[in-house]
């Protein structure tokens, strides 16, 4: 159950990679808005569990849950960076007239697409 409903996620997450992909190809200018019309909602869900955490952590009177706040607060950011990162850069290329790298994303996620339907 919880695996399919993963599943669901994961190809409707790639969709929007991939509409984002093809309407930041189409207008390079705009690249960073249908990134964060399409994508960025995608990484605020990610965030939002793990900053509720963190705000729930530092509530508490103990001076140690700060700190693990903190920690949890650097972890998650580790995870969530290059991820953020690898779309920014996608968006710059496509700005300075580089497609080749939301290209070569766009092809691997239709063939990831198509491979697991």
């Amino acid at each position: 159950m919880m695996q399919d409903l993963w599943r669901k996620l994961v190809k409707i997450f790639e969709r929007k990679e991939i509409r984002a992909l093809r309407r930041a190809i189409q207008y390079p200018f705009f690249s960073i808005f249908f990134f964060g019309l399409f994508v960025l909602p995608w990484f605020f869900a990610v965030a939002l569990p793990i900053s509720l955490v963190s705000i729930l952590l530092i509530e508490f009177a103990n001076p140690a849950f700060p700190m693990l706040s903190m920690i949890i607060g650097v972890v998650g950011l580790a995870f969530l960076a290059p991820w953020f990162f690898h779309w920014y850069f996608i968006c710059v290329g496509l700005m300075f007239g580089r497609p080749r790298l939301a290209e070569t994303r766009l092809d691997y996620l239709e063939q990831r697409l198509a491979s697991h339907p």
